[in-house]
């Protein structure tokens, strides 16, 4: 299993005594930014890349997805893919524009991944707070995605400032798509309120 959260910050304050004290997960990586990046980093794509996983995951390269946008940092996608004869990822933010060919599904993982640490990762404070200005490329391609195509929300709580901020402002924001769907797993009633109220229809279940 891949920790999230508390869970990640526990683990790191096990491994970097300096962040002990620290509640929070953006915080702690400021520090570790600064002052153990290469620990910190080597740490990430250790504990983040994925040796093995269900086989329920195989049934994706069956459906007809054509681009997969994610802020975890973890290699299961590009595992699950590798495995396929008929699909394969073309990440766009290591190899640039996307295709639209049928045999591609484009990959954006908008806060980085285990296998290109030398682009970084965004956990710090300061990294996420400007995460949409350094990342145009990234942003503008989610934007183009959710103008017209179904998209489905799983396993994201609406937390990140800059994926926020790239799907509500400016023109053609996901407000204008009807075809939108969020994956809730036991949803409390005012769960439910506050998506449907953002003009989501709501899939309850669980990955």
């Amino acid at each position: 299993w891949l920790p999230i959260g508390d869970k990640l910050l526990d683990e790191l304050k096990t491994h970097f005594l300096t962040i002990k004290n620290f509640p929070d997960l953006t915080k702690a990586s400021t520090i570790l930014e600064a002052t153990s990046r290469e620990e910190f980093y080597d740490f990430l794509c250790d504990r983040f890349s994925v040796h093995s996983y269900s086989s329920l995951y195989d049934v994706l390269p069956l459906a007809n997805i054509t681009d997969i946008f994610t802020t975890n940092i973890d290699d299961l996608i590009n595992r699950i893919y590798e495995s396929s004869n008929t699909k394969y990822i073309n990440t766009t933010t290591n190899e640039g524009t996307p295709y639209g060919s049928r045999s591609v599904v484009n990959y954006s993982p908008v806060h980085g991944c285990v296998r290109f640490p030398s682009k970084g990762f965004i956990f710090s404070k300061t990294k996420l707070s400007s995460a949409y200005t350094n990342q145009r490329d990234d942003w503008t391609n989610l934007r183009n995605t959710i103008r017209s195509k179904p998209i489905i929300f799983w396993g994201w709580s609406f937390d990140d400032a800059d994926v926020i901020q790239a799907l509500y402002s400016g023109r053609n924001t996901i407000n204008e798509n009807d075809m939108k769907w969020i994956l809730l797993r036991n949803p409390k009633d005012y769960e439910i309120t506050f998506y449907e109220t953002l003009g989501f229809k709501i899939i309850i279940g669980d990955t």
